[in-house]
């Protein structure tokens, strides 16, 4: 199973934005719609015209069969909006242009074949596929906010920790712990019997210059009180 990552450099994700802009206004938008939304693509193809009518979108999820309510970007709305008026759209807005599935929504494949040729054309080479936009949403989200409980429930998860490893953040962390393991840091903290003695001497020796320094001054002190009483 390819098991594909989020987009975590955002300088990357805006050149695939672009070339998707490029490709086909259809193929962004569904990349915008999936990277703002957290939305699986099943989910995201079928958005109508109607749905963008409303203050929240509300859909059932196709894999969890859970009630999902949430609201779009302002500025992504309108974007959907003209894009439906200037293709003439009356109900699916991701529509195929396949004539043996006129009328329904475009396929989750050929939306993977896009991704895949405008992340390369965008000198992106890692796996990618649809589900790399819920994931980028996820990773980004976190990012920001640090907020895994919240973002757990958007995504309907079980727990933070799977929501953390879904996004890569996991991933992250076990990267980030072999670029820094190093054995020559243990050899630098190991510290043997002879190190350990020759510096608890030294400290002794501290110690004990500091006790006849203290003695000194007191005897010193008590000589001065004895001149004074005796005066």
């Amino acid at each position: 199973m390819n098991v594909v990552e989020p987009i975590r450099d955002i300088k990357v994700l805006n050149k695939i934005r672009d070339q998707l802009k490029a490709y086909n206004k259809k193929y962004y938008f569904i990349f915008e719609y999936g990277i703002s939304t957290g939305l699986r693509v099943s989910d995201i193809l079928k958005l109508t015209v109607q749905d963008l009518q409303k203050d929240f979108i509300e859909i059932r999820e196709e894999k969890t069969n859970k009630p999902k309510k949430f609201q779009i970007k302002s500025e992504l709305k309108k974007d959907l909006l003209e894009y439906t008026e200037e293709n003439n759209l009356k109900k699916y807005i991701f529509l195929t242009t396949w004539e043996k599935c006129n009328g329904k929504p475009i396929q989750r494949c050929q939306v993977y074949k896009v991704l895949n040729k405008c992340a390369k054309q965008a000198g992106y080479f890692r796996k990618i596929g649809t589900h790399s936009m819920r994931k980028t949403f996820g990773y980004h989200f976190y990012k920001q906010t640090h907020d895994v409980v919240l973002l757990q429930k958007i995504f309907n998860h079980s727990s933070p920790s799977v929501t953390l490893r879904y996004i890569g953040i996991t991933q992250d962390m076990v990267d980030e712990a072999y670029k820094n393991f190093d054995y020559g840091q243990q050899e630098k903290m190991f510290v043997t019997n002879e190190d350990l003695n020759e510096k608890i001497c030294k400290l002794e020796q501290q110690i004990s210059k500091l006790e006849e320094t203290i003695t000194a001054c007191m005897n010193y002190g008590f000589d001065r009180i004895d001149k004074i009483l005796n005066y």
